[in-house]
């Protein structure tokens, strides 16, 4: 076998991968799918989005949309179908964006070397893969009638769409990011969180590629208002919602309103929950150590430092060009 059947092995290896692992996770929570209305919070999502409660929730609109939309007369088990799928998408794009983070190596030549570089990648991929199918409190999102996977699918289809812009430098990538984190922005509160690291990010790969635009990211910025607007959608259905009018909410705005003040009590209440020290200690505090300790050093115009530096040197240089055209301009009509 040649080099290049090799690197097609390889290829064709990194892509269906995580397919297999979408199709296993699938098959597991298939099996062990609650075909009825799990009691608890399960249950209490139906309620909210089926319009059985008489408290209704502000929150998930777009998953509520979708649920009422689902066929059939089991909304419990086409809810959790809905979980299933999503989980098992997830499971695979995970296993996806940890293959396409690549490894150094010394001499691209070597086939020995790029084929274990391209274990280690599928190594990655698969163990992170399994171990996000076979975590317990994703198990449960998985196999019930809640929007917790289809919440993480939303922010894991927007770190795709990153990283397919990293890959090829395409910029309807970022426009599709700015439209799809629009409307991650009125679902899910924790997109709020990421959200400055999202758009340093953006940055960062612009400057990577040397293809810093501004006209770019103000158009990837404009496209987040469609998404946005679903705000807008939900205020006036609910607004119009005689339940919700009986807890005094007598017009749009004021939904959206406590939409927002809703979405704010849920970020700055996590901290408070159980189980939150555990997750950044098993997850963010190894991230950290492992960013710190590190052997090689990116290269300095990639650093934070630089990057701000840049951003607060742009806008005084465009006006310095802009001095510069306008005394040209001047000087051409005067010898005119």
């Amino acid at each position: 076998m040649n080099d290049s059947d090799n690197a097609t092995a390889s290829t064709r290896l990194i892509r269906w991968a995580p397919w297999a692992l979408a199709a296993a996770a699938f098959g597991v929570y298939w099996t062990t799918l609650s075909r009825g209305a799990f009691p608890g919070l399960p249950a209490k999502s139906l309620t909210w989005h089926l319009g059985l409660d008489a408290s209704p929730t502000l929150l998930e609109s777009l998953w509520g949309f979708i649920v009422r939309a689902l066929p059939g007369s089991d909304p419990a088990f086409w809810a959790g179908l809905l979980s299933a799928v999503c989980g098992a998408a997830g499971v695979g794009l995970v296993a996806t964006l940890m293959m396409r983070v690549r490894y150094a190596i010394h001499d691209a030549h070597d086939p020995d070397e790029v084929r274990r570089e391209v274990q280690a990648r599928v190594l990655a991929g698969v163990s992170a893969g399994l171990f996000t199918a076979a975590s317990i409190p994703f198990w449960i999102l998985s196999t019930r009638s809640l929007p917790g996977t289809f919440h993480l699918l939303l922010l894991l289809g927007a770190a795709r769409l990153f990283s397919e812009y990293q890959r090829t430098g395409k910029t309807s990538r970022l426009y599709l990011l700015g439209l799809l984190y629009g409307v991650g922005l009125t679902e899910f509160a924790t997109m709020w969180v990421f959200a400055p690291l999202a758009a340093a990010l953006v940055v960062r790969a612009m400057l990577q590629r040397a293809e810093f635009n501004a006209r770019v990211l103000v158009r990837t910025g404009l496209c987040l208002v469609p998404g946005l607007l679903l705000y807008v959608v939900n205020g006036v259905r609910l607004a119009q919602d005689p339940a919700v009018q009986l807890r005094g909410f007598q017009s749009a705005a004021t939904v959206i309103w406590y939409v927002w003040r809703d979405q704010w009590h849920l970020i700055v209440n996590a901290p408070q929950t159980s189980g939150f020290l555990l997750i950044m200690a098993l997850t963010v505090v190894p991230w950290v150590v492992m960013y710190l300790l590190r052997n090689k050093k990116p290269a300095w115009r990639y650093s934070a430092w630089q990057t701000f530096l840049r951003l607060w040197c742009w806008p005084r240089r465009w006006r310095r060009c802009s001095t510069c055209r306008c005394r040209l301009g001047t000087s051409s009509a005067w010898a005119i």
